[in-house]
């Protein structure tokens, strides 16, 4: 097996064969539970739902599209701006004290 890209949905680059976040957390069909049963309990909760009230029906079908992406799964082609942004947010060194530490 070789080393594989994060983004590229197959392992995590640091040691081959090891799953990345979008395996582990089942894939799409998680991942598409996990949206639906949030924005469910979010449409039930009185200081949310004005936020959300006129949220689109498939808007958790596309946030579940997005989690896939920015944790390792399959990409959009081309991979969409804000999963890119996301993933860089997360992987630098600023975004984890623990990182920064070990850079420092």
């Amino acid at each position: 097996m070789t080393e594989q890209s994060v983004v590229d949905g197959k392992h995590a680059p640091d040691k081959p064969g090891t799953p990345t976040f979008y395996e582990w957390a089942g894939g799409d069909e998680a991942l598409g539970r996990l949206a639906e049963v949030f924005y469910g309990h979010v449409l039930k909760d009185p200081l949310l739902v004005p936020l959300f009230a006129d949220m689109d029906k498939d808007h958790p079908k596309h946030v579940a599209k997005w989690l896939a992406e920015v944790f390792g799964g399959p990409t959009a082609t081309p991979p969409s701006a804000e999963a890119t942004r996301t993933w860089r947010a997360c992987t630098s060194a600023e975004a984890s004290p623990r990182r920064s530490a070990a850079a420092g």
